[in-house]
């Protein structure tokens, strides 16, 4: 059925790359292109494709919760049994931003239409694609939490995600996360992080080498775009993507039941990022064995390539001022349509923690 799409949907033309994959009716081409996402857990949202414990795409089962803070027990009221806590990597809404891994997953992958049409369905921009998610915070500022975060990149990598979503920021330098970082790279992994909001600068993982940094867009009109004042700006920014105005899943814990809806409304880099790591799945799904007979098995080729055409294709207004907002805005259909660089024209980020690399 004709439905109207989102605009971070349209505007970065993800429904047009939809339309480059051969129509087989019920198939995902997307399907299985792993992507960790590195946030505050999960929720057993229909959003996110769950019918009850388990879902048809977020692999819960093969995600981690390296924070704690786990769910407590169902109340069973059944006589002397004493359930363990959940321990997987679910958001118990506790904390500053509690529910944030839900959101801005379902910007990621989301895909839901309500059984009796009685809502406008709602799609991220890898509808049904292969979600891993890790708890690693119950805040987006995760200077505390770092190490943990190294912990969700190796585990992401040993699962053989081919894309790291992080919608997370802090303010201070930590070497081991910046390692953890080129590893991903030189196993031909592409990974996105949020450039920041509300302060001028980047933070990071966003201010690392070897990232796709995201910043942020509003909506002019129907078709327009322009920078979103609360985002992070900066030399660090490679790129932006819809950052205000976002249809989203949500959900709030009332009167002890969880309540799933689909809210407006959503403001933030951490969404540009989520959206950016979802045409980084539909790339490597209609790209996947140009790639490897390009370059040949995942490594850093992968991530360069991704980034030099993300760049390259990128809708850029006459006026933007490419010292703040990176290279324009993502377009999905341009990104998809674009042959890949020969192998040796690409170069080689220096690592995460060098000095900015001017030819990224």
């Amino acid at each position: 059925r004709q439905v109207a799409l989102d605009w971070q949907i349209t505007v970065t033309g993800i429904n047009a790359a939809w339309g480059l994959f051969d129509p087989t009716p019920g198939a995902l081409p997307w399907r299985d292109v792993r992507i960790g996402h590195i946030d505050t857990g999960c929720t057993r949202s229909p959003m996110l494709g769950f019918h009850g414990s388990n879902s048809d795409y977020v692999r819960h089962d093969l995600g981690k919760n390296f924070f704690g803070d786990f769910l407590p027990p169902p109340n069973l009221d059944v006589p002397n049994y004493d359930p363990p806590e959940e321990t997987g990597p679910f958001d118990n809404l506790t904390g500053a931003n509690g529910g944030h891994g839900t959101r801005t997953s379902s910007v990621l992958a989301g895909f839901y239409d309500a059984p009796d049409h009685s809502k406008p369905p709602f799609y991220g921009a890898a509808p049904g694609a292969c979600v891993i998610p890790y708890r690693v915070t119950n805040s987006i500022l995760i200077d505390h939490v770092q190490r943990l975060i190294v912990l969700a990149i190796n585990d992401a990598i040993a699962k053989q995600c081919r894309v790291i979503s992080m919608s997370l920021g802090g303010i201070v330098r930590y070497s081991r996360l910046a390692d953890a970082i080129d590893r991903a790279y030189e196993a031909g992994v592409i990974v996105c992080a949020a450039a920041g909001n509300v302060i001028e600068e980047v933070t990071y993982p966003g201010r690392y080498n070897r990232v796709v940094t995201v910043g942020g867009v509003s909506p002019v009109g129907t078709t327009g775009f322009k920078p979103w004042d609360g985002a992070s700006r900066g030399e660090f920014v490679d790129i932006c993507g819809p950052a205000s105005d976002i249809r989203r899943a949500s959900v709030k814990r009332r009167n002890g039941e969880l309540d799933f809806f689909i809210t407006p409304g959503g403001n933030g880099t951490s969404y540009a990022t989520a959206l950016c790591a979802g045409v980084a799945a539909l790339w490597l799904a209609r790209r996947r064995a140009d790639l490897t007979a390009a370059y040949g098995d995942p490594d850093w080729h992968w991530p360069a390539a991704f980034k030099r055409l993300l760049k390259e294709t990128a809708e850029c207004p006459a006026g933007w001022d490419t010292t703040k907002w990176g290279r324009g805005l993502y377009r999905a259909d341009r990104l998809l349509s674009a042959a890949l660089p020969a192998v040796d024209s690409l170069h080689k980020e220096s690592e995460a923690m060098a000095p900015i690399d001017p030819l990224a």
